[in-house]
């Protein structure tokens, strides 16, 4: 019990409580660890630092074992791999392997307007052709013509592009 009650030097305090010295007197700053002036402390100074814990519990309600409790290194190794991933985002961008994809929705928009404007003008120019034929079969060989010469002219556009 005398150990308890008498005041020890700090290298002592630091192996009776586990903590760092630079804790020790980050504590003391903060007003958590009375200050005797002397650099030395007594034992019952660990008990106002477990109440300063059990203030910190009660407080921020902190269950350790709790899922979503991360500890320093879950959070660095969490804010590692974002970065990393970034990083890679950044590069795939750079190289064109990852497009934006309004650009690609805005290229897309102008590419079926242009088949669809194209498609729709077969319709204008066979419509004289298609009226002198009576055969179901050369209606759709004339039909099938126009279509392939239009894809075919679409495929041009995208080569010269």
């Amino acid at each position: 019990m005398e150990l308890l009650q008498k005041p020890l030097p700090l290298a002592d305090f630091v192996k009776l409580s586990g903590l760092d010295p630079r804790r020790i007197q980050q504590l003391k700053k903060e007003g958590h660890i009375p200050d005797n002036g002397r650099g030395r402390y007594r034992f019952e100074y660990l008990r106002a630092y477990v109440g300063y814990l059990q203030g910190l519990v009660q407080r921020r309600k902190i269950d350790p074992n709790h899922p979503d409790k991360l500890d320093l290194d879950q959070e660095r190794a969490l804010k590692e791999r974002e970065q990393r991933r970034k990083l890679e985002r950044e590069n795939a961008i750079a190289e064109g392997k990852l497009v934006d994809a309004a650009e690609v929705d805005a290229m897309n928009a102008e590419v079926d307007g242009i088949i669809r404007s194209n498609m729709l003008a077969i319709l204008a120019r066979m419509a004289g052709e298609l009226a002198g034929l009576d055969e179901p079969r050369d209606v759709k060989l004339a039909l099938d013509g126009a279509i392939r010469k239009s894809l075919a002219g679409l495929e041009g556009e995208s080569d010269s592009e």
